[in-house]
């Protein structure tokens, strides 16, 4: 199949475009947009058999991400979806049951050695941002990345950090329902990137609750550091949410997990 893009990031405006001298079967053109160039071109051609695809659409099919204006700005329906929330938290519950004779034992060794190596709270708490905005103590084991100013991480720490059991603390999040196991990742209060003068978006990214691993970690890795890139993923999970993704991101989870993917 053949397809003329008339609008599209990085792709430059066609004009005087006539498509009834081109082969095609479809027009992928940004139908949000005023620009009078192909605006009369699909006009012409909206009551013919070429089907017309909006940009945004064809975008999210190839990346499974959101498409974002340069403006980090785009148009969002996000549904209801009332049972949803509820049965996806009775499953975050029972895998948390089904998991406790796993990550249990794990959990006290890891505690008892990094208590028996240089004492002190071997727990750290972080002030992150829940669902619909709402802020909460987020639980991790102290480690190199534990943010409690400390220059050098302990041979235990680099360890616990290395195994990505730093984060085994948040099952205590989950249970208090201030996290899912799947979910955009939590961020931090002052979680304001230049990149968003709106905070639109943000309240989207924010209409779930964040989870331990989600859609951008599995997909572009758990060491995610572009800011743009990230929302795009995050849209994508609350616009689309599934039990069907959340099994797919399961898999990746454990497949990424066990390959080293973004550590």
């Amino acid at each position: 199949m053949s397809y003329r893009l008339l609008a599209a990031p990085g792709v430059t405006l066609m004009k005087d475009v006539h498509l009834d001298s081109v082969d095609v079967d479809g027009i992928v053109a940004d139908l949000h947009s005023s620009q009078a160039a192909y605006q009369q071109v699909i006009a012409q051609h909206g009551l013919t058999e070429v089907p017309t695809h909006h940009a945004g659409y064809l975008y999210e099919l190839l990346t499974g991400r959101v498409l974002l204006g340069e403006d980090c700005r785009t148009e969002l329906t996000v549904d209801e979806r009332p049972y949803y929330s509820h049965v996806k938290r009775a499953i975050d519950i029972t895998l948390l049951s089904l998991s406790l004779p796993f990550t249990g034992p794990i959990f006290v060794v890891a505690s008892l050695m990094l208590w028996l190596e240089s004492g002190g709270p071997v727990l750290s708490w972080h002030e992150r941002i829940g669902q619909y905005g709402e802020p909460f103590q987020m639980a991790k084991f102290r480690g190199v990345d534990a943010g409690d100013g400390r220059e050098n991480a302990t041979s235990v720490e680099r360890l616990i950090q290395k195994l990505r059991i730093n984060e085994l603390p948040k099952l205590w999040n989950v249970l208090k329902g201030d996290l899912s196991l799947i979910g955009p990742r939590p961020k931090a209060l002052d979680f304001s990137p230049e990149l968003f003068e709106e905070e639109t978006l943000l309240e989207y990214r924010h209409y779930v609750r964040p989870g331990i691993t989600g859609w951008a970690q599995v997909t572009h890795g758990f060491a995610v550091d572009e800011a743009r890139r990230e929302l795009e993923h995050d849209l994508y999970y609350v616009k689309h949410r599934s039990a069907a993704l959340d099994l797919l991101i399961v898999y990746l989870t454990l497949k990424n997990v066990l390959s080293g993917f973004g550590a």
